[in-house]
């Protein structure tokens, strides 16, 4: 997650249009979109229910953003278009930026040098 983005949620309007999108064309929405549809409503009323207006915006967590992006490049994929492999399979992303990654990739680099000598030194 990158700080200086400036994602900083949806807001209560943003969020409604989205909602009716959803409820407008429930045929081209997947389980997952629609999960996170009916999350954020559920915060909502629950705010609404305790008159705790204090959200002026939505999805902190950024769920509904990588959705988004994940469903974008899947499709730009899906198509023919290019796409960021990283996003379309997001495991390879958390693969790519974690320390065990590095790890791996250091024993795996120091393995191949002492099987080269090795090699070499028998000849």
């Amino acid at each position: 997650m990158d700080p200086l983005d400036g994602y900083q949620g949806i807001s209560g309007s943003q969020f409604r249009k989205i909602k009716n999108i959803v409820d407008e064309y429930p045929e081209l929405c997947d389980p997952k979109l629609d999960q996170l549809v009916w999350s954020i409503e559920e915060d909502m009323r629950i705010e609404a229910h305790n008159y705790n207006y204090s959200h002026d915006s939505y999805d902190e967590n950024r769920k509904v953003y990588y959705y988004v992006r994940y469903a974008f490049n899947k499709t730009r994929k899906r198509i023919g278009l290019p796409s960021d492999i990283l996003y379309v399979y997001p495991i390879l992303y958390k693969l790519r930026y974690s320390e065990t990654y590095s790890n791996m990739q250091y024993k795996f680099r120091r393995f191949k040098r002492k099987f080269i000598q090795k090699r070499k030194e028998r000849k």
